[in-house]
C-alpha cells in the first residue's frame, strides 16, 4: 500500500497558508518538516498526510494578524 505524499507548496494550499508562512514556521522550527530528496534533480521535502495535519493544528494556534517579537526593532520618527 503506498501512502499518498505531498510537496511544500500543495501543503501550505490544503492548510490554507502560503508557502512563505510555511517555509517560515521550519526555518523557526515552529514545525518539523521532513528532509530534503532529489526528485528529477531537485531537492523537494515530501510530507505525508499526517503532517498536513500538524500544520492545520499550528495554524489553528495562531491568532491572525498577530506577529512575535522577532527581534527587529521598530524605528522612531526623529525630528
Amino acid at each position: 500500500m503506498s501512502r499518498k505524499l505531498y510537496t511544500t507548496v500543495e501543503v501550505a494550499k490544503a492548510a490554507g497558508v502560503p508557502r512563505a508562512t510555511l517555509q517560515h514556521w521550519i526555518k523557526t522550527k515552529r514545525i518539523l518538516a521532513p528532509a530534503v530528496k532529489l526528485v528529477g534533480g531537485k531537492g523537494t521535502r515530501l510530507w505525508s498526510g499526517a503532517k498536513i495535519a500538524q500544520v492545520r493544528k499550528l495554524k489553528g494556534t495562531l491568532r491572525p494578524g498577530s506577529k512575535k517579537n522577532t527581534g527587529a526593532r521598530r524605528r522612531t520618527k526623529t525630528c
